[in-house]
């Protein structure tokens, strides 16, 4: 998937079914984003970047840890998630709360970016690049000297299972689709760590460290909950575009069933690469 198309689904399809899904979707993935803030570290005072930063639950996570006199920009390529973000912060204004949060729609990869910003992060944001190594240079650039850089990642689908599953699953009945692969603009671009680490030594980025992060992920309160959730997400979000959910929900609930607690709930095994490093 090229950044062209990739802007296009995240804006015309994708955007908007997590807008709909993103309480639930920031339930689930909560757990990693603690971790990955305790990896980036934002303190008072610093400038921040947020890179495909949707909807803006890490955004406004970072904007409280920079308080009072730091800032962030939140940049991301679908302006339907940053309408989405700015609904957000037009309420936390008339509640009287005003996070220190700039909006910009811009291709992370190629657009000159705002800085120098003493860290930039991304939950999840930074897998869908065409062309990887001039995005890290790019992020690079906007990057004071010293600065941080700090990403979640996922690593491959079959460590995956709450993707891989009913991903495969969509896919069998859709026909039409493929699940994303691992050396490609997607959900797992990245999964692949001794490649990301040669792409980022070769943008001129130090200090390189990933880190193999699992647990399970509560992808439900029961198998209905957990195929609502993945139903906008990754191939079963691009299955049901193809063969609609009539067809592709039930083949999504069926592969989930086995994977139902005693109490009902859905957990399943992710996992992810917490990634750092220094310009």
């Amino acid at each position: 998937m090229s950044n062209a198309e990739a802007r296009t689904y995240w804006s015309d399809q994708g955007g908007p079914r997590w807008v709909r899904h993103r309480e639930r979707h920031d339930a689930v993935l909560a757990p990693l984003l603690d971790v990955l803030l305790a990896a980036a570290d934002p303190r008072p005072g610093e400038v921040a970047l947020d890179i495909g930063c949707g909807s803006g639950t890490s955004t406004l996570a970072v904007a409280e840890a920079v308080a009072p006199t730091g800032h962030v920009v939140g940049v991301d390529f679908s302006p339907v998630l940053l309408d989405d973000l700015r609904g957000r912060l037009e309420h936390a204004h008339a509640e009287g709360h005003h996070p220190a949060v700039e909006v910009l729609l811009a291709d992370a990869q190629t657009d000159p970016l705002p800085g120098p910003a003493d860290l930039v992060l991304s939950r999840f944001g930074v897998m869908f690049f065409d062309d990887p190594p001039a995005a890290w240079r790019n992020l690079r650039a906007a990057t004071r000297d010293g600065g941080r850089l700090a990403f979640v990642c996922w690593q491959a689908p079959e460590l995956n299972a709450w993707v891989s599953v009913p991903g495969a699953a969509a896919v069998a009945v859709a026909q039409e689709t493929v699940m994303p692969a691992t050396d490609a603009p997607g959900p797992f671009g990245l999964a692949d760590g001794d490649r990301t680490a040669r792409m980022l030594t070769d943008a001129g980025w130090t200090d390189i460290s990933l880190v193999d992060h699992r647990q399970r992920l509560l992808l439900g309160r029961s198998v209905d909950d957990a195929v609502d959730h993945v139903s906008g997400l990754g191939a079963v979000g691009r299955a049901i575009l193809v063969a609609g959910e009539e067809v592709v929900l039930p083949a999504v609930a069926q592969a989930l069933a086995p994977y139902a607690d005693d109490d009902g709930a859905v957990r399943m095994d992710a996992a992810a690469w917490i990634v750092t490093a220094r310009r």
